[in-house]
């Protein structure tokens, strides 16, 4: 054999060599599809009955009277995680297919109304459990540096909140979906990134870590928030006197208290208040119980479910079944809290040591006896004196005015 047809021959056999091997790779790559395509579609059809029975489980224990508030918390935060894990598998095998990009997009039209059911849910839970949760939407872009940077910084901030704070992710160029070319026009949304915080702040262009935290801050930690725009009924109360006895204070309790009543009269309530709470060491157990529905009540971002489930522990303890049974109810996050009324309903009522829990019932405010029914017909300015605790938008916690205030 020549040299010239030794080299022919080397030709052709490399040629045949790299075609057999770029060919193992198109099969290669196709097979993966189907064995990635096969694995999204489980995992979405999981996550699509897990919400499907979160929902089912809601409308039956609502119709039957109870409520799905307590376990709220630990189904949306398995649903989010399965939501994140689909969301990052569907853009990696997307753009890394050759062969099954209508399978794929079709997937993502399907992740994609998953994050609307998703949305929906927070919105309700939010109304009917008393819930916080922050929904961000995420309008990006495919193959676009900054969409991509974005999204890194709302992994990270959605890690930071616990749960709190759920980013759903929206390709701003997807025309398959109707809902979401109908979110898009509602926000008007024309470049990317673009965030939606709380379906009510829009921000467009790269929003950086420290910024999210601010706003999400502002959101979260909202002090005294059944409280605001409240006119309180200060009496005989000075703000010299409040501003006295804040300074002369040895007693922290009543450091606390002028302190709430001073950042109420100068309508400038901060978080900074509940410091002074913080500093009390309870004298008893009702002081305690008190101290923990007074953290929950003023916000903050705190964890108002715990402070409610510790207050009901001390008062189970105290044998104070009627105070236990409403931080219960408190705790569990169900928006209509209905309490029984009495057949003998009459204006006289006193103020004890424990304070007297008061809810509106349309127009009117009635205070809670022993026995645990309403009773007492509670005028409203006594209500809006400035050491009330606001528990919700219908019930407050009334408390006697120190007596170096009185």
């Amino acid at each position: 054999m020549t040299t010239k047809h030794r080299i022919n021959s080397v030709f052709v056999y490399s040629f045949l060599i790299t075609l057999f091997i770029f060919l193992l790779g198109l099969f290669a790559n196709y097979g993966l599809d189907f064995v990635r395509i096969h694995a999204l579609s489980e995992v979405m059809r999981e996550q699509s009955l897990s919400t499907e029975a979160f929902l089912t489980e809601k409308m039956f224990l609502t119709a039957s009277g109870d409520t799905i508030c307590v376990d709220a918390p630990y189904q949306v935060q398995r649903l989010r995680d399965e939501l994140k894990q689909v969301g990052v598998d569907l853009s990696t095998y997307s753009t890394t297919s050759w062969f099954n990009k209508k399978d794929f997009d079709f997937l993502k039209r399907k992740y994609f109304l998953l994050e609307l059911r998703m949305l929906a849910l927070l919105t309700q839970l939010n109304k009917e459990c008393d819930e916080d949760y922050v929904p961000i939407l995420f309008f990006y872009q495919v193959d676009d540096t900054l969409s991509e940077r974005q999204g890194f910084i709302l992994d990270e901030i959605s890690e930071s909140y616990e749960g709190k704070v759920l980013v759903l992710s929206f390709d701003k160029e997807y025309k398959d979906e109707p809902l979401i070319m109908s979110l898009r026009d509602f926000y008007d949304v024309t470049f990317a990134p673009t965030l939606i915080i709380d379906l009510e702040k829009k921000y467009e262009g790269m929003q950086y870590i420290e910024e999210l935290h601010v706003v999400l801050q502002n959101i979260l930690r909202v002090p005294d928030p059944y409280a605001i725009n409240t006119s309180f009924f200060y009496g005989n109360l000075t703000k010299e006197k409040l501003f006295q006895t804040f300074a002369e204070a040895d007693d922290t309790f009543l450091k606390a208290e002028s302190a709430l009543m001073l950042a109420r009269w100068e309508g400038n309530i901060t978080c900074d208040v509940l410091s002074f709470y913080d500093l009390i060491k309870p004298h008893s157990s009702v002081q305690e119980a008190l101290l923990f529905e007074t953290s929950a009540s003023l916000g903050c971002g705190r964890n108002k479910k715990a402070f409610y489930r510790e207050a009901e522990r001390v008062w189970s303890e105290q044998k104070n079944p009627a105070r236990s049974k409403v931080a219960h109810l408190l705790s569990t996050g169900k928006a209509n809290i209905i309490l029984p009324f009495s057949s003998n309903i009459t204006s006289v009522f006193v103020i004890p040591e424990q304070g007297l829990i008061v809810q509106r019932v349309e127009e009117t405010w009635y205070g809670l006896a022993e026995e645990g029914v309403l009773r007492f017909v509670v005028p409203e300015e006594r209500v809006y004196y400035p050491n009330t605790r606001f528990l919700r938008q219908d019930m407050a916690l009334l408390l006697p005015l120190p007596q170096q205030l009185s």
